[in-house]
């Protein structure tokens, strides 16, 4: 089990444990219901027996049943209901817009040949909340955990707005799952790991994406690429050489979840769009993920929902 397997359990176990801690009244009531009840049968039953041994560990042993089915049935619900289902759901709870809606994304955003319609009217309203003032802005694409199409929303939100006008750089900073390269079919290096380690010079590591507008991609690469405080310096200094030359970076970024707070996100990006997945995503990890945000004060935009 990786880090973002056990930062999704320990999300989950969280989430049962609040659950668990608000119902536990229900849980006690239950236990002494199946006491109660087991009592009243053997006094119907055996009035004699009803101080011996062995009724007292049938009834004990009745209380605890019925108190763990409780239990588990309250622990299986929360599992259940903590499912995202809807976008209405997600904006209720959590407090931020859909921007766009775009199901089972990963598996067609490889093809240079797709129409983004679903995501230009998302695109408009980026150009809305951040207009260029003479310099790029940076738009980052996260999730709260991984395989939550982030990287396909990346693409496409790029190529939207490569569609609808100006110059856009697509740039993947993510080590965890460097896939941007495989889906476009381009070189993965030089990349941005290669240009972060000394390794490669910028210019060298900018691709020209074979799409309509005019979209760059700078992929993962082949370095390794901690994420440090060394690492957000680099990158940040990196992004204002970028954004001389191009209207909108949008930087696809790892899970928020394996995102440490010395990366000072809030330096890097104008804002942040997450990638949030129908009968997947959980709330729990949501709230989690907004939590980390809000801590590194990271404007949300909004979420797509795929």
């Amino acid at each position: 089990m990786d880090v973002a397997d056990r930062l999704a359990a320990a999300s989950c176990l969280r989430l049962v444990a609040r659950v668990v801690c608000r119902r536990l009244w229900f849980v006690v009531l239950s236990a002494a219901a199946g006491g109660a009840g087991a009592y009243a049968a053997v006094a119907l039953r055996a009035p004699s027996e009803l101080f011996s041994p062995h009724a007292d560990r049938a009834i004990a042993t009745t209380a605890l049943t019925c108190g763990l089915l409780t239990l588990t049935i309250i622990a299986a619900c929360a599992w259940v209901t903590d499912r995202v289902r809807s976008e209405a759901q997600v904006t209720e709870r959590h407090g931020i817009p859909c921007l766009a809606r775009a199901p089972g994304l990963e598996r067609r955003a490889h093809d240079p040949r797709r129409d983004d319609e679903e995501f230009r009217p998302l695109c408009g309203r980026l150009r809305r909340m951040l207009p260029v003032m003479g310099c790029g802005r940076v738009v980052g694409v996260s999730s709260a955990l991984r395989d939550e199409d982030k990287t396909g929303a990346a693409i496409s939100i790029a190529r939207a707005l490569a569609e609808t006008g100006g110059r856009i750089l697509l740039v993947e900073f993510d080590p965890y799952q460097p896939r941007m390269a495989r889906m476009l079919g381009i070189e993965n290096a030089p990349g941005l790991a290669d240009v972060l380690a000394r390794r490669a010079d910028p210019d060298a590591s900018i691709q020209r994406a074979r799409v309509r507008g005019d979209l760059f991609v700078v992929t993962a690469g082949s370095a390794a690429m901690p994420l440090t405080s060394l690492t957000a310096r680099r990158m940040e200094l990196l992004l204002k050489a970028y954004d001389v030359y191009f209207d909108y970076i949008v930087l696809a970024l790892p899970p928020v979840a394996l995102l440490p707070e010395e990366m000072a996100l809030n330096r890097m990006l104008d804002g942040l769009v997450l990638t949030v997945r129908r009968a997947s995503t959980r709330h729990s990890a949501l709230a989690d993920a907004m939590g980390c945000l809000d801590a590194m004060r990271v404007s949300v935009l909004g979420f797509v929902l795929t």
